[in-house]
């Protein structure tokens, strides 16, 4: 919901009783140059933090705008600015701006300038400019921070901007684009000569569990083996509901899990409790022991992690380890002698 208030004067001071993230306020001013003016009019408009509460910004906390006074006649155009972008994407995802930059007055507007100061969040930034007949961009590509002049821009011209580069991993930023009249022109309708803001919430990557499972050192046939299975999450979500499983090989006996663990004879795995939440970036968030007895000709043990959450790939949920079992070492026989 928008709401207008106006008032008069040459000077704007105003205290925002509310201002909510990413809120935004726009002003609009309008004035008459004196009879006789020369040179040019210098204005600046400046934002101030409330007490108690920290800007980690403070470079653009400021704005100014010169605008030169002609001594001859101006022409009339009419700027508008469109900016459409992404609501949200993911962390270190691609962000894309398309700008339109129009003329709708009855003159040209040759020397109008664009520009956009992108947010710092974002790397490798880069853009490309597309002239409509009438129009010229200056430059058809660049990197970085924008500041394009078109050299032609008639009556009914447009030029299309469009503008890429990578997300950070986390947060909020927003962006606008500007739009100015050159110093031979009047814009006659510099309410939409703003493109913008487009604000932009960088969603979390999934989770991602990984496993691992070691054993003691190899053993010989009969005797028992440890198993230890590790499961942690490397991603940036935290995941719920998990479930880990340790699967033996044929054969094995005298299996006992630690921790709760449950063993399955009919299909020769452990289940561990369901672990309701695991946060992210946390690895090994548990660990289980498992001894048993293997068969005696070797095997494969394989641990697995699950969940019903989503997760940036399913590789890391298994891992597996050959068994190696020494074989039983021989008693000595003793062979007679016979005296001589």
């Amino acid at each position: 919901m928008e709401r207008t208030t106006s008032g008069s004067g040459n000077a704007i001071t105003q205290s925002i009783l509310v201002m909510p993230m990413n809120g935004r306020l726009r002003y609009v001013v309008t004035g008459t140059v004196a009879s006789g003016a020369t040179g040019s009019i210098v204005n600046t408009a400046t934002v101030t933090p409330p007490q108690g509460v920290t800007d980690p910004d403070l470079s653009n906390n400021s704005s100014t705008v010169t605008t030169t006074i002609a001594t001859t006649g101006l022409t009339t155009a009419n700027l508008s600015m469109s900016k459409i972008g992404p609501s949200t994407v993911v962390a270190g995802g691609l962000v894309v701006y398309t700008m339109e930059a129009t003329n709708n007055g009855s003159s040209a507007a040759n020397g109008a300038v664009i520009t956009d100061t992108f947010p710092a969040v974002l790397f490798n930034v880069s853009w490309t400019c597309v002239a409509s007949v009438g129009a010229s961009c200056g430059s058809a590509s660049g990197t970085g921070n924008l500041s394009l002049t078109l050299p032609t821009f008639a009556s009914g011209s447009q030029v299309t901007i469009r503008v890429s580069g990578n997300a950070p991993n986390s947060g909020t930023f927003q962006n606008s684009s500007r739009f100015f009249a050159p110093p031979t022109a009047i814009n006659s309708d510099p309410t939409d000569d703003i493109g913008g803001p487009v604000i932009t919430t960088v969603l979390l990557a999934p989770a991602d569990l990984v496993t691992t499972v070691t054993i003691s050192e190899p053993v010989n046939v009969g005797q028992p083996l440890i198993a230890i299975v590790t499961m942690g999450n490397i991603g940036s979500s935290p995941a719920g509901n998990v479930t880990v499983t340790l699967q033996s090989p044929l054969g094995s006996t005298a299996v006992n899990p630690t921790a709760g663990g449950v063993y399955n004879p009919a299909k020769g795995w452990a289940t561990w409790p369901v672990i309701t939440f695991v946060p992210a970036s946390t690895n090994p968030v548990a660990s289980y022991a498992v001894t048993f007895v293997p068969p005696s000709s070797g095997g494969t043990l394989r641990s697995d992690v699950v969940t019903p959450d989503p997760e940036v790939t399913l590789i890391n949920n298994s891992a597996t380890i050959a068994l190696q079992i020494l074989a039983q070492p021989q008693e000595p026989v003793q062979i007679p002698t016979t005296p001589r």
